[in-house]
């Protein structure tokens, strides 16, 4: 080896290699498109060739809808129960006419504003989903109200409330 990197010649060529990966990895490369949809001033999609002045010329919201979007990931924070725990309440339980349900992800509590991420979505406190209605949230989680009673939910969490038929619903509103 040290024979080898005697040889000028060797040297030479392997930094003349170095410094094209150099300057190939530095310039800007132009995309290839394979096919790309655009669309006219009257909003008639047309297909395009591939070049760049086509993708530039397509609208947000078409470009959006051709995006393939795959499944909601799993939540990391989210508690996973055992099979045979969930058998169990299910033989336990009746059959319920009405279950409503949330999924605590996220707390944010800046000042005076406490907000908690619920079933994807942004609230805060007095807010319903279903039969439930979001008392308070803390650091550690959000104090849920129902007909039942109160209950509380820890970040991560999830809580179902099922209610029969016979029960008057307290509220219209719904995720």
């Amino acid at each position: 080896m040290r024979k080898l990197l005697n040889n000028p010649w060797l040297v030479g060529a392997i930094a003349v290699i170095a410094l094209g990966f150099v300057i190939h990895s530095i310039l800007p490369s132009k995309p290839h498109y394979s096919q790309v949809a655009s669309e006219t001033a009257d909003g008639t999609p047309t297909e395009g060739n591939g070049d760049v002045a086509d993708a530039s010329t397509i609208s947000i919201p078409n470009a959006l809808k051709a995006l393939a979007i795959s499944s909601p990931l799993r939540d990391p924070f989210a508690l996973t129960a055992s099979v045979e725990k969930t058998a169990a309440v299910e033989k336990e339980a009746p059959p319920a006419d009405s279950v409503d349900s949330v999924h605590l992800s996220a707390v944010w509590i800046q000042k005076d504003s406490n907000l908690a991420l619920v079933n994807g979505r942004i609230v805060g406190p007095g807010e319903e989903f279903g039969r439930l209605k979001i008392e308070s949230a803390t650091s550690e989680g959000i104090w849920i109200t129902h007909w039942k009673g109160r209950n509380f939910v820890s970040v991560g969490g999830d809580f179902s409330l099922s209610t029969p038929a016979t029960q008057p619903s307290t509220s219209t509103s719904s995720l």
